[in-house]
Order: C-alpha cells, then structure tokens, then sequence
C-alpha cells in the first residue's frame, strides 16, 4: 500500500524510475532483515512479491493521473 496508494498519490511528482527506486530500497531493506535472522526466508519471499506488485501498482496510479 505503500509504492501504490502513498507515495504514487502524496508525491507531487513521483516518476516511474522513483517509485521503481523505492522499490528497491524496500526490498534491500528486507533482504537485510532475513540476513539478520529478523524475518524468515519465507516472509521475504511474501513481502518481495508485495513489493513488486506495488511497483507496478505504482507505475499504474502514475499512468491514472
């Protein structure tokens, strides 16, 4: 909800490369949270595909606006 409701809709001038940005960042953050035992490999695999559903939500709510 986050890529695609948030940041798509609060920031003025969000572009495609941005939100793809976010996404990454997002996902860095994750990897590093399995890395450190915090989350499971499972949860990763979860929250990488939630990810990348809201990048191209994201990308999507661009192209609405």
């Amino acid at each position: 909800d986050f890529i695609d409701g948030f940041y798509a809709d609060k920031v003025p001038d969000a572009s495609a490369t941005q939100i793809k940005q976010v996404g990454a960042a997002m996902k860095k953050f994750y990897q590093f949270l399995a890395k450190a035992g915090d989350i499971s490999a499972q949860e990763l695999s979860k929250v990488t595909e939630f990810i990348e559903i809201g990048v191209e939500s994201g990308q999507d709510m661009l192209d609405f606006y």
